[in-house]
Formats: C-alpha cells, structure tokens, sequence
C-alpha cells in the first residue's frame, strides 16, 4: 500500500509538470523593431547636436548650418543621400564626422532608421 500511495503521487506531480498553459510568445523574448520607436527630437537631435554642430556653423568648415534650425538642416541632407553615404553607411569621403572616427554603429543605425522612415520631424 505505501508503494501504491508514493507511486501515485509521483505520477500526479509529473502530471502536473507536464501541464503547461499555452499564453503565446514570451512578450520578453520577441525582438522589437526598435526603428519604431525613433524620433527625431529625442534620438537624432542629440546624435546631431554632439557630432556635428561644431561644424555645421556659420562659416563653419561644414556644408550646412545646423545651429538655427537642425532639423531643416539634416533633413536636406537626407533627402540627398549625403547624410546616408557619408555618416550614417560610410560609402564617399569624406565621412563625418570629419577627422574623427566614425559615429559608433548604434548611433549610425538610429540615423538610418529615421532616414528610412522618412526623415520625420517627430
């Protein structure tokens, strides 16, 4: 009798192991589209405003005055492609930052998001 008693309680516990409650994916473990969630004033401004307003003056050694407006700034460089090619994919010289290293690839990627998306001002 106590085997009979152990062994049923072995099987009911591996029962209810095995019962599981299917709820969908782990909302922990599904990758986000983070270029979703980019903006304008809160992601790339301040890329912008580190980089490349010391620059991006007037009379500055940059082609484009960023300081009254960066948006209309920036956002006629993406339309050109200049911005892509030269900060954001590196493909013509000289790329920008100038004489400095290359913007770090998790800035580069939030700029190609946004390009992407339109070049938004949001």
């Amino acid at each position: 009798m106590r085997f009979f008693s152990f062994f049923t309680v072995v099987v009911c516990f591996n029962i209810l192991l095995a019962c599981t409650k299917d709820v969908g994916p782990n909302p922990d473990l599904v990758k986000i589209n983070s270029c979703d969630t980019i903006s304008f004033s809160k992601h790339v401004k301040p890329i912008i405003e580190a980089n490349c307003i010391s620059c991006h003056t007037p009379g500055g050694i940059g082609n484009g005055d960023y300081t009254t407006d960066i948006y209309a700034g920036l956002k006629s460089k993406a339309d050109n492609n200049t911005l892509r090619a030269r900060a954001v994919d590196l493909t013509i010289a000289p790329t920008m930052p100038l004489n400095l290293p290359p913007l770090p690839e998790e800035q580069r990627n939030i700029i190609r998001c946004w390009i992407e998306a339109g070049a938004p001002n949001n």
